[in-house]
């Protein structure tokens, strides 16, 4: 299935959240074929949790390397569920999907496959994929992979990354806030090609967009001056204009 923007992926969010899903996952390496699951955090468009656990990687002992990074030992899961405990519940949650949005979201999407998770074949969202060549326009890497704790601050958002939780509510944030950018954008691209007359201070995205000013909490918050505990307990939602606006 096709490939979508993060301002699309927005759309569907706003028209119907429950069939949207955010996905991160922690696992003992790199490659789906050899390496486990450790963690799986599921949540929906408006950032509700539909799944998060710790999972036991059975016939992994130890994984020295991807622990320095995510902080996840074995002592950790040594009572964890494994992936034949929870598959009927993650596989009644994925069925409904109409798009999966995730950072570097193959990777999250491939090892659910690979440790035998049903994973539908719907549309997706790469919000890595939709940030990079933002974040080259201003520091020009040369189209370079960046990662979710770049990406994140970026945007002014406050986390605790290699969190699986953590990971997806800062993927939905990044996500909202590229697709208010990518607005932004198209507002700025229509009159200049009418009027041949660029304005080159608005081709600056962080001048251009202000998506800390848009994305506010539940209670009006400004979420980039939440903390993380705060984040957890309400999060963030684009509440301030409506599909309908963005699309007249």
């Amino acid at each position: 299935m096709p490939q979508v923007s993060c301002m699309d992926a927005r759309r569907m969010a706003y028209a119907d959240p429950c069939d949207v899903l955010v996905i991160d996952t922690e696992t003992t390496g790199l490659d789906p074929s050899r390496d486990r699951l450790l963690s799986i955090a599921i949540i929906d468009g408006v950032g509700r949790t539909l799944f998060h656990s710790l999972i036991h990687p059975y016939g992994r002992k130890s994984w020295p390397e991807a622990q320095r990074v995510n902080h996840i030992t074995p002592r950790m899961v040594r009572d964890a569920p494994s992936v034949y405990e929870i598959r009927d519940r993650v596989h009644g949650i994925l069925s409904h999907a109409r798009l999966f949005i995730g950072y570097n979201v193959s990777f999250d999407l491939d090892f659910l496959r690979a440790a035998g998770f049903e994973v539908p074949d719907t549309d997706w969202c790469d919000v890595m994929d939709d940030f990079v060549p933002i974040y080259d326009s201003i520091n020009h890497t040369g189209g370079r992979w960046q990662k979710l704790t770049t990406c994140a601050t970026f945007f002014g958002y406050r986390f605790v990354p290699h969190d699986a939780l953590e990971d997806a509510r800062a993927t939905l944030y990044c996500c909202m806030a590229i697709a208010h950018q990518q607005r932004i954008g198209q507002e700025q691209i229509a009159p200049e090609l009418g009027q041949n007359k660029p304005d080159r201070q608005s081709k600056n995205p962080r001048t251009a967009a202000k998506p800390l000013d848009f994305y506010r909490s539940t209670k009006g918050r400004r979420c980039s001056d939440m903390t993380s505990d705060e984040m957890r307990k309400e999060p963030c939602r684009a509440i301030e204009h409506k599909v309908q606006e963005e699309s007249s």
